[in-house]
This record gives structure tokens, C-alpha cells and sequence, in this order.
């Protein structure tokens, strides 16, 4: 038993059908064509993206404004109330 039956003079995929028949390649080229060319389209985005961001965040911070990486001994209370020494000690 079908359920949908076709429709004459529709197509799966209008865009490549016109494209294809406008350039003259095979329709599954123009579909990896059209894939590609979005994916171009949104990675070019992206990129734009981080470069204003980028440019809004001025010049990076230098070395001794960025926060120092704290080590392990260094916020561990119960390491430090059970007399055991440390590095820094």
C-alpha cells in the first residue's frame, strides 16, 4: 500500500535541478557543490567572527596581568591543616 504518490514534475531537489540545468553538470555535482559552497559560507563567517572579535579586544593582556595557574598544594585546606609540607613551605 503507497501512501504518497508522486507528483508528476516534482523534483527531490529543485535547487540542483535548475542549477544543473543551467550549468550542465550531473546533479550530484551540484549538490556536493552546493554542500561545499555553505559550508565555505560558514566557515567564512565564522572567521570574520573572530577577527572582529579580535580587533574589539585591542592589544592581548601581557604576562603580568594574566592570572598565575595556582598549584594543587596551594587551595587544599586539609593537605595544609594536616602539617604535611608542601613545595612553597
Amino acid at each position: 500500500m503507497r501512501l504518497h504518490n508522486p507528483v508528476p514534475g516534482a523534483d527531490a531537489d529543485p535547487q540542483a535541478t535548475v542549477l544543473t540545468s543551467l550549468i550542465g553538470f550531473d546533479q550530484t555535482q551540484t549538490r556536493a557543490g552546493i554542500a561545499f559552497l555553505l559550508a565555505l559560507i560558514v566557515e567564512a563567517g565564522s572567521a570574520v567572527g573572530f577577527a572582529i572579535r579580535g580587533a574589539h579586544e585591542g592589544v592581548p593582556p601581557s604576562a603580568s596581568t594574566r592570572p598565575s595557574i595556582a598549584t594543587p598544594t596551594q587551595h587544599n585546606p586539609r593537605r595544609q591543616a594536616s602539617g604535611l609540607r608542601t613545595l612553597e613551605q
